[in-house]
């Protein structure tokens, strides 16, 4: 099993919220038997640093690919990109950006990730969409790219979970949509029932491209280090779940964990 600890480098505008208490120490498990390389052949070598759900509605697409680029070149390929539609209102309210409907900011996202794939993958875009227009553009100012970062996008609802199959290389299963910032959980979208239901949206909308994807959750961990780890090896083999996301106050425990595994 291969773990990786990873730093995420970006978080919300606004102290305090609770997008900003995760995702400082992620853990990327990988199966006891034929493990892959940790982010595209590189296992064993330095851990990635990720920019961990960024609000798509904070940056232009053009500006996000252009920033990723050269992270990615800058971290000799550690670097992955983490998008979401954005559901915390105060951040809006404070920067003075309308918060619009779901559907609207999920739009946004879509046609985001599209121009972002692209742009990254070294195509020339051109896109008139609803929320964007770009003309031409690409990242030929860049020297000597190698390779792209990854993609990553959280999802908990049904048309959030079609979007990550199809544009994202790492699917964060969200227990359920995140409307707003008083948002509450409902405990049974955390039960297995729920995750196999989830994970088998996810597989009938990525279609052949399913066995690239890494599926990623978070993660709390209750009980010795033994038996986390054995928890770690059954989400693993339960639901595929390879990538998860600690808590801050988890990191002094984690030393221990990931010693034995």
């Amino acid at each position: 099993m291969t773990i990786v600890i990873s730093l995420a480098i970006q978080g919300p505008l606004l102290p305090g919220t609770a997008v900003g208490t995760l995702a400082v120490v992620l853990i990327a498990v990988r199966g006891r038997q034929g493990a892959r390389a940790a982010h595209s052949g590189r296992a064993g070598r330095e851990p990635a640093a990720r920019r961990h759900q960024a609000d798509n509605d904070f940056r232009h697409p053009a500006i996000v690919a252009h920033e990723a680029a050269s992270l990615h070149l800058m971290s000799e390929g550690r670097f992955d990109l983490g998008l979401g539609a954005g559901w915390y209102k105060p951040e809006y309210d404070a920067a003075g950006i309308a918060f619009d409907p779901a559907g609207q900011r999920i739009g946004r996202l879509e046609e985001s990730l599209g121009i972002i794939r692209a742009l990254l993958d070294g195509t020339p875009v051109r896109h008139q969409g609803t929320w964007y227009q770009v003309d031409g553009l690409d990242l030929d100012v860049l020297p000597g790219r190698q390779g792209s970062p990854r993609l990553m996008v959280g999802a908990g609802g049904p048309r959030m979970l079609r979007l990550a199959a199809r544009l994202a290389d790492v699917v964060g299963l969200l227990p359920a949509p995140i409307k707003n910032s008083t948002d509450s959980d409902d405990a049974a979208d955390r039960l297995p029932a729920a995750f196999d239901a989830k994970i088998a949206m996810v597989r009938e909308a990525a279609g052949d491209r399913f066995g690239r994807l890494e599926l990623n959750a978070l993660a709390t961990f209750v009980g010795s280090a033994a038996q986390i780890r054995d928890d770690l090896h059954a989400r693993h083999e339960r639901f595929g779940l390879s990538y998860l996301v600690a808590a801050e106050e988890a990191r002094p425990a984690l030393t221990e964990i990931i010693s034995g595994l």
